[in-house]
């Protein structure tokens, strides 16, 4: 991977006109691991005005994990690029062109600064797949295979599909308190399993939050409320129903309908 975001960020960065805002703070994740997370903010006439705005979540436009504060931070800002693409790209004539008809969000999409576009496209289609997966064991039409973890709380299971060089692996956790999730898409078990629990590890920070104010479920919007839902003994134990009922053999092979770029004022 040639990464050329020390060159190609730098001025991105210093124009308010596209980024407004960045934050960085270090994560804790449950293998032990110390990381740097980034967010960062779309100039606000780059977001849509009637834009999802999640009561649980901050609601910046990219976000990213690293090892390394300065990758953290080229991560985060792809991913407010990705989203910028997508706030631009998803009406008009480029709707039905990228199959936002189909899945109106960034579900499949990937974008990083390279000199080719090699680990975007990669990225793009772990991603895909990871959401396919997910989409495909809640409609039980994938098997569903444990596997062995060595932390306490954790399980650890692998989301089986006919796509290969791609393993989906899905987390729970039980702190004690409540539950929550991870997933992810990579090349390896290993580098699903460490990616999903930086995610884990994000949906915890932010229910243990929930968890110590006053909040009202019916105001928000579903995803919140699948967040909070599956975090409590009831929403546990569906996903334990699911687990125990998918199937022994897939259901389903999935259809690869749409892989390029896409174009716009972002791709400089």
């Amino acid at each position: 991977m040639i990464n050329i975001g020390p060159l190609s960020y730098n001025n991105l960065l210093n124009n308010s006109e596209i980024i407004s805002e960045i934050i960085q703070y270090k994560v804790n994740v449950l293998n032990g691991k110390t990381l740097f997370e980034t967010s960062a903010k779309l100039n606000e006439n780059l977001r849509p005005k009637d834009i999802f705005q999640s009561k649980i979540y901050s609601n910046f436009d990219g976000s990213g994990t690293s090892f390394f504060r300065n990758n953290s931070l080229y991560k985060a800002v792809s991913e407010a690029v990705e989203r910028w693409a997508f706030y631009d790209s998803s009406e008009g004539d480029e709707y039905l062109k990228l199959k936002f008809d189909v899945n109106p969000s960034t579900c499949g999409m990937a974008s990083y600064p390279e000199l080719f576009p090699y680990w975007s496209r990669k990225n793009a289609a772990y991603e895909a797949v990871e959401r396919y997966a997910i989409h495909a064991f809640n409609r039980k039409k994938i098997p569903v295979v444990e596997l062995q973890s060595n932390i306490v709380g954790l399980k650890v299971y692998k989301l089986i599909t006919t796509i290969k060089d791609m393993e989906t692996i899905l987390i729970s956790y039980f702190n004690g308190s409540f539950y929550t999730y991870g997933f992810s898409c990579k090349k390896t078990q290993e580098e699903s399993i460490d990616h999903a629990l930086i995610e884990l590890a994000r949906n915890e920070r932010v229910l243990k939050k929930l968890y110590l104010s006053s909040f009202d479920i019916l105001d928000m919007e579903i995803s919140d409320r699948r967040l909070i839902f599956f975090s409590t003994v009831e929403g546990y134990q569906s996903f334990l129903q699911k687990i125990e009922t998918a199937p022994s053999k897939v259901q389903e092979i999935p259809k690869l309908i749409l892989s390029r770029e896409i174009k716009g004022p972002w791709t400089k």
